[in-house]
């Protein structure tokens, strides 16, 4: 199990449809089946749960929620940032006059993306190390796989503000927008699902 409140939960869900079976089949065989089967196997507990295989069996709460608030944290950003660059430069005609100068749009969307990605990995190395040094997560596996994927769902984050940068007028449609697509991907990430478990 991966985290205490989601293998609480399961361990539960097991249990009781363990019992509810259990009594379906008394009430047909007309015998008490949970009391034989308890004291043929010697125990009080008819279901028996080891140690994990991944993660510990006492995870703190912010072992759990942190990763997820991490990586929307690291979408959220820069979809913020793309977007609202992109209008200003659009409102500024900085762009009219580049494509006037003679630099392509291939030429100055990789200007942009090189500029965002910097800003990207310094925001993704920030918020590492506050997760590894200040809050004390443990990463178990590759380091650079662990990197790797903030920084893609960072450059996914980016791309999609560019495409609400193209569409929107202003800053304020832009902000709109980046908050009508981001929380229905914290939803469709399991985000919520941290937060339902308890319950």
């Amino acid at each position: 199990m991966t985290s205490k409140t989601v293998s609480g939960s399961m361990k539960q869900k097991y249990y009781d449809g363990f019992l509810d079976m259990m009594e379906i089949l008394s009430k047909k065989c007309k015998r008490n089946l949970i009391a034989n089967l308890l004291t043929e196997m010697g125990t009080d507990k008819p279901l028996e749960f080891g140690i994990p295989v991944y993660g510990k069996d006492d995870t703190r709460f912010i072992e759990f929620l942190a990763p997820g608030i991490f990586l929307a944290t690291v979408f959220f950003f820069p979809l913020i940032s793309s977007s609202v660059t992109f209008i200003v430069e659009k409102k500024n005609n900085t762009l009219d006059r580049a494509v006037v100068a003679g630099i392509g749009m291939t030429d100055f969307m990789a200007g942009y993306l090189l500029i965002q990605l910097f800003i990207l990995m310094g925001q993704t190395a920030i918020s590492f190390v506050i997760l590894i040094y200040f809050i004390g997560l443990e990463v178990i596996g590759s380091i650079w796989l662990t990197l790797l994927l903030p920084v893609m769902v960072g450059i996914s984050g980016m791309s999609a503000g560019f495409l609400i940068g193209v569409f929107c007028k202003d800053e304020f449609q832009a902000m709109l927008l980046s908050m009508a697509t981001f929380f229905p991907n914290m939803l469709l990430a399991g985000f919520s699902k941290k937060f339902l478990s308890i319950f």
